[in-house]
């Protein structure tokens, strides 16, 4: 476990990014009626052709994050799905609930509305726990490479 293989870095975060943002579809499909009732209380805006772009490029970028933290934590507690749920975790425990803590404290999300941000931090965790297993699965360390021999001198 020497250095950490960039190109693999990149393409498991665009597979974690993809997960993620499948889950995430799935999650909006099913919780439709109660984010859309946070949306109204919150006043905020419909979701335009923007924000699916920002979206999207925003769940990459996490999707990135989530692989180069995997491949950091992989020294200590080795190559994995453990080590991946793991690091999920961490991506999801640092994005979602001290974010919704952070909105309720600022009054943008209304109180009564605990409860179903309490569905989406767990829905929001399936999604990032999956994002990172994939994107464990495609990282690779960079291949060692034939080993120099040195000539003893004579």
């Amino acid at each position: 476990m020497g250095t950490i293989n960039w190109p693999r870095v990149f393409f498991g975060g665009l597979i974690a990014g993809a997960v993620g943002l499948v889950v995430q579809y799935l999650t909006t499909l099913i919780l439709a009626q109660t984010m859309n009732e946070i949306f109204a209380v919150a006043q905020v805006k419909l979701l335009t052709a923007t924000t699916y772009v920002e979206w999207v490029v925003l769940n990459i970028l996490a999707g990135v994050f989530i692989v180069w933290l995997y491949a950091v934590m992989r020294t200590h507690f080795g190559q994995g799905p453990k080590t991946a749920l793991i690091t999920g975790f961490y991506l999801w425990l640092i994005g979602v609930p001290l974010m919704g803590a952070a909105m309720a404290v600022l009054g943008v999300m209304p109180p009564f509305t605990l409860t179903a941000h309490v569905t989406i931090n767990v829905a929001v965790l399936i999604a990032d726990l999956l994002a990172a297993l994939a994107g464990g699965w495609a990282y690779r360390d960079k291949p060692a490479g034939k080993p120099k021999v040195v000539a003893a001198a004579a």
